[in-house]
């Protein structure tokens, strides 16, 4: 596992978690799944993913608004809390010019 301070290269990061709702009627118990999504651009600097995480971690903890089935059910504990990180490696940004087989195929225009 790699920690976030450790990455070398851009990325993107993507916030998922299981939590365990109860159905306050029947007391039947199920895991419902949520994504949070992708931070919305690339990410260059560690402070940005983790501005980004803390945003994504406060709108996990407010269990008052999560979402959820419908109404009946209700928040019982957390199961699983998964972060990614997808690195993007971008060998030809900011390296200069094209090489000449990319630039000279139709359609590109540099």
């Amino acid at each position: 596992m790699t920690k976030v301070e450790a990455l070398q290269t851009s990325f993107y990061l993507r916030f998922s978690y299981t939590c365990q709702l109860r159905n306050f009627e029947n007391c039947k118990v199920m895991l419902f799944h949520i994504n949070l999504g992708n931070s919305p651009t690339l990410l260059t600097t560690h402070t940005a993913a983790i501005e980004w995480l803390h945003e994504k971690d406060a709108n996990r903890l407010d269990t008052d608004n999560a979402e959820r089935p419908n109404t009946r059910w209700v928040f019982q504990r957390w199961v699983q809390v998964e972060m990614k990180a997808i690195l993007v490696e971008q060998p030809l940004l900011g390296q200069g010019r094209l090489p000449d087989w990319l630039r000279n195929k139709k359609g590109m225009y540099d």
